[in-house]
């Protein structure tokens, strides 16, 4: 049971583990780098949500 509840946790925490790695490796290629991956996340963001919502919209159409 044990070694089952560390591969759960393993499973859990590994989505953790990987955005954590890969914010390290953009640092290390500087502060510009960081900037440019919010700036890809806060554009992303401008587009998934409004049509996340107009799929909503239409589901109810």
């Amino acid at each position: 049971m044990s070694a089952r509840r560390s591969s759960l946790g393993a499973v859990a925490t590994e989505p953790f583990r990987e955005l954590l790695d890969g914010l390290d490796a953009v640092l290390v290629a500087g502060v510009r780098s960081l900037l440019l991956v919010g700036a890809g996340l806060l554009a992303g963001w401008w587009v998934y949500v409004p049509l996340h919502e107009l799929l909503h919209a239409l589901g109810c159409w």
